[in-house]
């Protein structure tokens, strides 16, 4: 009885530094999509060193990529492919495209996780895991055009502790290349001279932190670095509440065998140990 106690015990200790020692992720949401065609010039965009150098930041020292392959518009395979092929055009960088659910073996080794106009919405299954993942997210919408991708990342962000969204609206419409003051100063812009974007939607940083500003100043890209998300958080402590529970019947059971041995005397105890 008191060993069972103890590894309640035990379990329960786990369980609440898990939760108390989470770790932090960044997620970076950005509200236009055709920052990716300046990758390789694809869908009649031009090439753009400081769109590539913007990627780049994000992977960091990373080296592997994960890309959701589960986009909602007809050309959203173009934008994966596209970027799913320039990571894999680096040195010592490798990207594979997910069109299956996200599970722990899918982003196992991965330093960035990267969702495009998702056609699909997120499970909490799939919440949980990228709740866990180590490396960085990136979720990218788009304009007023694009509002059922962008429910389903705002939806997402939520459920990952993120208070960012996507507004759903639609600025300088038309191609522009930003430069300047519409760089917050920052290492994910670092080096970064020049981004071509095309008619952004704007976003909500709510805690998070402003990259990229349209022309009259509103952010479309940004990031936020969130501690472990509330579906992990509710999983463990329903855990150690249960723990609990299972702990005090254990404690009342044994107060009431020691009550029961002190009337009876060392015969029953035997008998009950037998």
């Amino acid at each position: 009885m008191h060993n069972s106690l103890r590894h309640v015990i035990g379990v329960l200790t786990l369980l609440f530094a898990v939760t108390l020692n989470g770790h932090a992720s960044t997620i970076i949401l950005s509200g236009d999509v055709n920052i990716v065609t300046s990758l390789d010039g694809s869908l009649g965009d031009i090439v753009n060193p400081g769109n590539q150098l913007f990627f780049q930041n994000f992977l960091g020292a990373g080296t592997r990529v994960v890309v959701h392959d589960r986009g909602g518009f007809p050309v959203s395979g173009s934008f994966i492919n596209t970027i799913n092929n320039y990571y894999n055009g680096l040195s010592g960088v490798s990207s594979i495209t997910l069109s299956g659910s996200i599970t722990n073996a899918a982003l196992s080794g991965a330093d960035l996780f990267i969702s495009v106009l998702p056609g699909t919405d997120f499970s909490s299954e799939e919440l949980i895991e990228l709740s866990s993942f180590g490396g960085d997210i990136i979720f990218i919408g788009d304009n007023a055009i694009f509002v059922p991708a962008n429910t389903r990342i705002n939806a997402a962000l939520s459920g990952l502790g993120s208070s960012m969204s996507l507004l759903s609206t639609t600025l300088d419409q038309g191609a522009h290349i930003a430069t300047g003051s519409q760089f917050a100063d920052d290492p994910y812009t670092l080096g970064v001279a020049s981004l071509r974007y095309f008619g952004p939607g704007q976003i909500s940083i709510g805690d998070g932190k402003a990259l990229l500003f349209g022309t009259e100043g509103q952010p479309f890209i940004g990031y936020e670095v969130v501690s472990v998300s509330e579906p992990v958080s509710l999983l463990l402590i329903g855990l150690g509440l249960g723990g609990i529970s299972i702990a005090r019947r254990s404690l009342g059971h044994t107060s009431l065998q020691l009550g029961t041995f002190h009337h009876t005397g060392f015969k029953e105890i035997r008998r009950s140990d037998a």
